[in-house]
């Protein structure tokens, strides 16, 4: 339906799709007044669903309509932006009739030129599960998604990056430091581009504290270009601060490691959200800026121990290094 500025209606139509369902989200006029839409539909008696992209002229009536894949049942949610070069970009996730687990059916993206014929696809791989949940065009003409990945401590936000011809540049998922780690339940629901470059993504986050209380919080992170908190990170799982505001938890840093107990009289335990690389290193200053104890962490270490009971009582400065740059710097109070 079209309808003029004051919202009165100037012409509807009726689309066939051949389909008695239709599920799609994804809605775009195209700069010469054309409309797209992509989505999914499927006959009622064996519950098949077909991938498909449908384009009409401005007053609604139908150019073309293609269909790319059908798969055995509904589990995959079909998205859809147009590109700057005037094709398509649509999510969706692989056929699934080779497969008995839907955990086990990554998404995938299908690129069409203007007239919807496929120019080529991308197939998310790996262990767990992804689900994308938007797609949108960045000014460059690169391909942004927000959705989440299941791993083996829980569910995290999850954003990727490809360019128009379908050349992965990154994907990295997110993760929200808690206090109490453990039941993480967190996704990226919708995601635009910044005016600085970068990447804003919203999403909610469900979590447990110790007392047993589930806390459903609405989730902001903000991104640079290269899905980074700390600029030039090479890490595919980004554990960050969040700050709360009311019932909304903003993203601050990104951490690498937690460190407990503070203050601490003996020896502090220190679990790194990832495996050290090679060159990692944590190192102590007091007060003054005064280094008074250094160690190398060996590759691959998930967990150290920095040893304060030999210093004086005050405050210290925990840091940790790769290949000689400090990537993050705590307060630690010796009693």
């Amino acid at each position: 339906m079209k309808t003029d500025s004051l919202g009165i209606k100037q012409w509807d139509k009726i689309i066939e799709i051949g389909s008695p369902q239709y599920i799609g989200e994804d809605f775009a006029v195209l700069p010469n007044g054309d409309l797209a839409f992509g989505y999914r539909n499927s006959p009622v008696q064996d519950y098949q669903e077909t991938l498909a992209l449908t384009r009409t002229d401005s007053l609604g009536n139908v150019l073309w309509t293609k269909e790319y894949q059908t798969n055995e049942d509904d589990y995959c949610n079909a998205y859809m932006t147009p590109l700057l070069n005037g094709g398509f970009v649509l999510g969706y996730c692989i056929d699934t009739s080779g497969f008995n687990m839907q955990y086990n059916r990554p998404p995938k993206l299908f690129a069409t030129d203007s007239l919807g014929n496929l120019v080529w696809t991308y197939t998310f791989t790996g262990k767990y599960r992804r689900t994308i949940t938007k797609l949108i065009t960045a000014s460059n003409g690169d391909i942004i998604g927000s959705g989440f990945r299941i791993l083996d401590d829980g569910m995290y936000g999850w954003l990727f990056r490809l360019t128009q011809q379908g050349q992965l540049l990154w994907k990295r998922a997110y993760r929200p430091e808690q206090a109490w780690p453990g039941n993480i339940l967190s996704e990226l629901n919708d995601v635009t581009e910044t005016p600085d470059g970068g990447i804003a993504a919203i999403g909610s986050m469900l979590d447990t504290l110790p007392n047993g209380t589930i806390n459903l919080d609405v989730w902001l992170l903000k991104v640079d270009a290269d899905g980074c908190l700390t600029p030039g990170c090479t890490d595919s799982i980004v554990t960050a601060t969040v700050e709360r505001q009311g019932g909304v938890l903003y993203t601050g840093r990104q951490v690498f490691f937690r460190l407990w107990p503070n203050p601490v009289s003996g020896e502090a335990q220190v679990a790194f959200y990832q495996p050290a690389p090679q060159g990692a290193r944590l190192r102590v200053f007091n007060a003054q800026g005064m280094p008074v104890a250094q160690q190398d962490v060996p590759p691959g270490s998930t967990a150290a121990q920095v040893d304060f009971s030999g210093l004086p009582p005050g405050l210290y400065l925990v840091q940790y290094l790769r290949q000689g740059r400090v990537l993050q710097v705590e307060k630690v109070v010796r009693e």
